[in-house]
């Protein structure tokens, strides 16, 4: 089976190219990495797409896919003060820890972006809240990073008076 009908990020990547009029000519996966279940992670790709002139894009894609990222905003009930909520995870970048903003990856629920929010948002920090009650930021996933990958982030928030917390944090 062809890797781009194999598997939905790389399908999706695929369609996103024929739907701008770029012509996709080929790709050779250098290297693939897939979870437990068989779905694919990552790939780094060696892309042939040319721009509807006719010119090549550059070539060397890191597919992704789609994520979400959570700005919980949160208020502490005794002082009345309102925090945006982060956590502290290591990460491969650098292996350092850093702050972060709750996200997660919408892996093969591409078209349910507040569910995913909701499911990473309890997963990091243990806070519980209704895919109805998160607001997108914007209309559509932004590319944070367009020139070497596909991934385009759902930037969503909570409402500021959701939830309310202790000041223990």
């Amino acid at each position: 089976m062809n890797f781009f009908t194999q598997y939905a990020k790389a399908a999706r990547w695929k369609k996103k190219i024929d739907r701008s009029l770029c012509r996709f000519v080929g790709a050779d996966v250098r290297a693939s990495h897939r979870k437990n279940d068989g779905s694919l992670l990552f790939a780094y790709v060696e892309s042939h797409v040319l721009s509807p002139q006719g010119q090549t894009l550059p070539g060397i894609l890191f597919l992704r896919g789609d994520a979400v990222v959570i700005v919980p905003h949160i208020i502490c009930k005794e002082e009345g003060r309102s925090f945006f909520l982060m956590v502290n995870q290591r990460r491969i970048a650098d292996g350092e820890v850093h702050c972060e903003f709750p996200a997660g990856m919408l892996d093969d629920e591409v078209d349910n972006p507040r569910g995913v929010a909701c499911r990473e948002l309890e997963e990091e920090t243990g806070m519980c809240i209704g895919a109805t009650d998160l607001f997108l930021l914007h209309h559509k996933p932004l590319f944070t990073s367009p020139g070497g990958s596909d991934e385009a982030v759902w930037f969503l928030v909570s409402p500021k008076n959701f939830p309310v917390v202790s000041a223990v944090l």
